[in-house]
């Protein structure tokens, strides 16, 4: 009998150790998970607010680089609809910035449009724009608003071009910027012996 009630009070025993040492795992458990959610919740709330940035950024750059690339399409039509040499060469020979005026309110608009605001958009050479955004939810876990930068380029693919910061026509392989030949009778400049009748300019993000 007393070795039965020996074996029973240790089979008892153990499991009472058991539960304590359930009842602390619990708790370390608990515990654990507390200080996980209280660290990767704000990481991960940063971490979307500096992706959500970089897509505001992108958008602005893209945005910018795409309005002056339509700019300078549209006036390679109007020079191609010209009835006279006058017409032609009036949409040519201009800074590129002339034509690009309006690139930062369409950069504000697409920051805009991605939650955040245009913090700084500027034309650099090499036809690149670079857009620096903030977004406008504060991240509260680190007292600050993400922000991001990013820059975009036009190509000119086919019949426009650039020569010395000017907008031009290619002609011949090269970039014509103002007229070469003139009417020897009423001093009217003459277009280009060759050139394409369209112009097409790609854009795209690059390294900033």
């Amino acid at each position: 009998m007393r070795l039965k009630n020996l074996l029973r009070r240790l089979r008892e025993r153990r499991r009472d150790e058991r539960g304590a040492v359930n009842v602390v795992l619990v708790g370390a458990l608990v515990v654990i998970m507390t200080i996980a959610f209280a660290v990767i919740v704000p990481l991960g709330h940063g971490f979307a607010e500096r992706r959500s940035a970089t897509t505001a950024a992108d958008a602005a750059a893209l945005g910018g680089a795409d309005y002056c690339a339509d700019r300078l399409e549209r006036a390679y039509q109007t020079a191609m609809r010209s009835v006279n040499g006058w017409g032609f060469w009036a949409q040519f020979g201009k800074p590129i910035s002339f034509y690009c005026a309006g690139a930062p309110v369409q950069a504000q608009r697409f920051a805009s449009n991605n939650g955040a605001a245009l913090t700084g958009f500027t034309m650099m050479p090499g036809l690149r724009f670079r857009a620096s955004v903030r977004r406008h939810e504060s991240v509260a876990e680190i007292g600050s608003h993400a922000t991001s930068r990013s820059t975009a380029k036009m190509d000119m693919r086919i019949g426009a071009c650039v020569s010395g910061g000017l907008f031009g026509i290619r002609s011949g392989g090269t970039c014509q910027t103002f007229p070469t030949m003139f009417n020897p009778k009423t001093g009217e400049p003459l277009r280009p012996l060759v050139y394409s009748p369209i112009a097409r300019i790609d854009t795209e993000l690059v390294v900033s």
